[in-house]
């Protein structure tokens, strides 16, 4: 039988929802893989909302799996290796930095979270490579109370990061979102990356040590 794939996706995942689907995959016939995914909308500028989606939970072989299907010729979408390697080589570049902030596992997605601490928010990288662009960015869940806290001293971050910021309240959305973006992406080119990776370290750094006086 040929393996089939179940995706159950969420606007909001619970813990109880990940829990399930870990159980699942643990003890559910191997042929059947399951994920949990998150839905949001990702808006920059006045660009129209567009999809983004979250794993939250996955088959622990899954990176695995998609080793193995490029290896046999089984087609995977080369976007998504792009993506992989450039994570996992900016995990190499954030060790030889010492670090500054916690690393998470290499994946295909386009994103990459790191940690404010805080849950109203958090920081995050965008790998835009159709704009030829990196996006680092604040994300703030669910507070326009915290946006605002943070929109107040515009000038202060600004001035302090050396960046211009797109900043989106999205008053009808839950979400917001503080945006700047570094020129130069290109996955099929790639002598810059280690450049463009420690360009990206610094604003993260900067932007953190920016914000977090005026987390709430």
């Amino acid at each position: 039988m040929d393996a089939s794939i179940v995706v159950w996706i969420v606007k909001e995942a619970r813990a109880e929802d990940a829990r399930a689907v870990e159980w699942l995959n643990e003890h559910f016939d191997s042929d059947v893989s399951f994920f949990l995914i998150e839905v949001h909308a990702y808006k920059i500028g006045n660009s129209d909302p567009a999809p983004q989606f979250k794993v939250i939970e996955q088959p622990n072989d899954f990176a695995v799996q998609v080793k193995k299907s490029n290896k046999t010729g089984e087609k995977f979408n080369q976007t998504m290796n792009y993506r992989q390697d450039f994570w996992t080589k900016f995990n190499d570049v954030l060790t030889e930095r010492g670090n500054p902030f916690n690393k998470r596992k290499p994946t295909t997605d386009h994103w990459y979270d790191v940690s404010i601490g805080s849950s109203k928010c958090h920081l995050g990288i965008g790998l835009i490579n159709k704009d030829n662009k990196i996006h680092v960015y604040i994300w703030v869940n669910d507070s326009k109370e915290q946006y605002d806290a943070i929109y107040a001293h515009k000038d202060e971050i600004e001035s302090s990061t050396g960046y211009t910021y797109v900043w989106n309240r999205n008053d009808s959305k839950k979400a917001s979102n503080i945006t700047a973006s570094i020129p130069g992406l290109d996955f099929e080119h790639q002598d810059n990356y280690k450049e463009l990776m420690n360009q990206t370290i610094d604003l993260l750094v900067k932007l953190r040590t920016a914000v977090k006086p005026y987390l709430i």
